[in-house]
């Protein structure tokens, strides 16, 4: 019935007419609206399973996280031969890892499940932010480390010892640590957006201004840095290839090559982990669907965390010494017997 049609009846008919229809108008509007909020109750529940997932993963690769780097800090300390410079840069970078089993794991589990402990604790909210600050930049910071203890042995190996040594070596891991210990401390001294009510994230809590620079910045100039010291690396190991023969120095040449492959796998391997990480970081200050990036957030978050895990495994594949160490402190041994070469 069209309007003209509604006027022009009886009144009794009218009266009908909205008696017989207001059930059926009714539903309608119940189910515009039911439409309207299914949506969003649908994605909160897809992120509540994938925050659930994400806190099944990180409990499980916690404990093997503390036990192969704890394997790697324990390794050096006991074995005298395993103390060279460049494995004093792989303990650093396994402390940084270790950081991230305890307390950023046990911090973001407890987001993962909704705890009100960390959702709308402000000082445990703050922690949980600079927690991920200190491990990623001590990561970073220790592969960058690492990176230049390879380019001095390879491209200056006749400096290398007067140049690396154990005070200059000693200065530069305090100047790493007090850096991140600082920037990681920051959130918790007042470098916070933190208001009441507001979601614990990592990019709404911490300032844009600060977030940016503790993250991308740090993260690409280390990357710029590394991949131009290793593109150096093996162009000078492969044009001297022949000099070194003729010098009768080919073992320690090649010692020194292969363990900056071995170090670039887990530079490389780093930045595949926390790449999809970093472009996260940019989408969230881009006006888009909240929740799916969240989820996606979380999810690459999560990712960049089994980074942590991996490192020993390298160790243990890819370097003779140190899988030596590993066995040997496994079966209760004192004493190296495999001879290290790496």
């Amino acid at each position: 019935m069209n309007t003209t049609e509604f006027f022009s009846v009886p009144y009794e008919s009218k009266f009908s007419f909205l008696k017989n229809n207001a059930s059926e108008l009714n539903m309608s509007k119940f189910e515009s609206f039911t439409n309207m909020t299914t949506e969003p109750t649908d994605i909160n529940t897809t992120q509540e399973m994938c925050d659930m997932m994400n806190a099944i993963v990180l409990l499980i690769i916690a404990p093997i996280i503390m036990f192969g780097n704890g394997l790697v800090v324990i390794s050096f300390a006991k074995f005298k031969r395993l103390q060279t410079t460049m494995n004093t840069f792989l303990v650093s970078l396994a402390v940084a890892d270790s950081l991230v089993a305890a307390p950023t794991v046990p911090l973001y589990v407890l987001f993962y499940l909704h705890s009100s402990y960390v959702e709308n604790a402000k000082y445990a909210c703050l922690i949980k932010c600079g927690s991920v600050l200190i491990s990623l930049s001590g990561s970073i910071m220790s592969l960058t480390a690492v990176t230049v203890d390879r380019y001095f042995a390879v491209l200056y190996p006749l400096h290398y010892t007067g140049w690396m040594t154990r005070p200059n070596v000693a200065k530069l891991i305090i100047v790493i640590w007090v850096y991140n210990i600082t920037i990681s401390l920051m959130p918790s001294m007042g470098v916070n957006a933190w208001r009441d009510g507001i979601i614990c994230d990592f990019f709404l809590v911490l300032p844009k201004p600060f977030t940016i620079f503790t993250v991308p910045c740090i993260l690409f100039a280390c990357l710029f840095v590394s991949s131009f010291m290793y593109i150096q690396i093996f162009r000078e190991a492969r044009r001297n290839k022949k000099r070194v023969e003729k010098f009768c120095q080919q073992e320690k040449a090649t010692r020194e090559t292969r363990a900056a492959k071995v170090m670039f796998l887990i530079f490389f391997l780093f930045f595949l982990f926390w790449f999809p990480f970093l472009i996260c970081s940019f989408l969230k200050y881009i006006p888009t669907k909240r929740t799916m990036i969240e989820i996606i957030k979380n999810f690459t978050l999560t990712l960049a965390m089994c980074n942590s895990a991996v490192n020993p495994i390298i160790y243990c594949w890819l370097r003779r010494d140190f899988r030596a160490a590993f066995k040997a402190i496994i079966q209760g041994k004192s004493e190296l017997k495999f001879p290290v070469n790496a």
